[in-house]
C-alpha cells in the first residue's frame, strides 16, 4: 500500500510571493472588473463544469486521492485529494461563504471565524456526493437570490489570507475559489 505523501499541514497558506500577488494584485483587480452578477454567473458556470467532470468519474475512482503538482491558489496540503474531496470542500466553503454573504448584506458579521484548516474535506462520500453537489449549486443560487439584502453593504468579515471583505468581495472570492478548484479537478482527472 502506498504511503501518504509528505505535505505541508492544512492552514499553512500559499507560498509568500504567490500570497502577496493574490492579495495585492489579482484579487483587487478581480473586484474592480467583476460585478455581482458576473461573480454569481462565474460561480455557477465553474460549478457546473466541475459537476460535469464529476459525473464522468468511475465509481471506483471517486474516493481515490490523486497527488497532483501544486497549482496557483491551493495549499500544499490540498494536492492529494480525490474527486469527491474536491466536491466536499466546495460545499463546505460554499455554504459558509453563502451564509456570510447574506449576513454581511444585512449589516451583520458572521459569528464563526473563517479558518482555512477547518474547511478541508474528510473524504469517503462516494458517488452520493455528486448529487449533493448538484443540489448545493441550485441552493446556493436560490439562497443568494432570496435572502441577500444590500449588495453594496460596507460591513466586513475577515478572510485569513485577504483580510476584511465585504459581501461583494466574498462573492468575487467565491467565484475565484470555484475556478481554482475546477482546475484542481481537471488535474486530478488527467493525472
Amino acid at each position: 500500500m502506498p504511503t501518504a505523501p509528505d505535505l505541508a499541514p492544512p492552514g499553512a497558506g500559499l507560498p509568500p510571493l504567490e500570497g502577496w500577488i493574490a492579495r495585492n494584485i489579482m484579487f483587487p483587480v478581480a473586484c474592480k472588473f467583476m460585478s455581482w452578477e458576473h461573480a454569481s454567473d462565474m460561480f455557477q458556470r465553474e460549478g457546473w463544469l466541475i459537476l460535469q467532470m464529476a459525473n464522468a468519474v468511475p465509481e471506483e475512482k471517486m474516493d481515490l486521492p490523486v497527488l497532483i503538482p501544486r497549482i496557483r491558489g491551493i495549499e500544499d496540503s490540498s494536492r492529494n485529494w480525490s474527486p469527491a474531496m474536491v466536491l466536499e470542500h466546495l460545499m463546505i466553503v460554499g455554504r459558509q461563504i453563502c451564509e456570510g454573504i447574506v449576513s454581511l448584506s444585512h449589516g451583520q458579521k458572521p459569528i464563526q471565524k473563517a479558518d482555512i484548516a477547518a474547511v478541508k474535506p474528510k473524504g469517503g462520500h462516494g458517488m452520493e456526493i455528486v448529487a449533493e453537489f448538484r443540489t448545493f449549486l441550485s441552493e446556493y443560487a436560490q439562497m443568494l437570490e432570496e435572502r441577500v439584502g444590500s449588495q453594496t453593504s460596507r460591513t466586513t468579515f475577515e478572510h485569513p489570507w485577504f483580510g476584511e471583505l465585504t459581501a461583494f468581495q466574498w462573492m468575487v472570492l467565491a467565484a475565484m475559489h470555484q475556478r481554482i478548484h475546477r482546475r484542481q479537478m481537471e488535474r486530478i482527472l488527467h493525472a
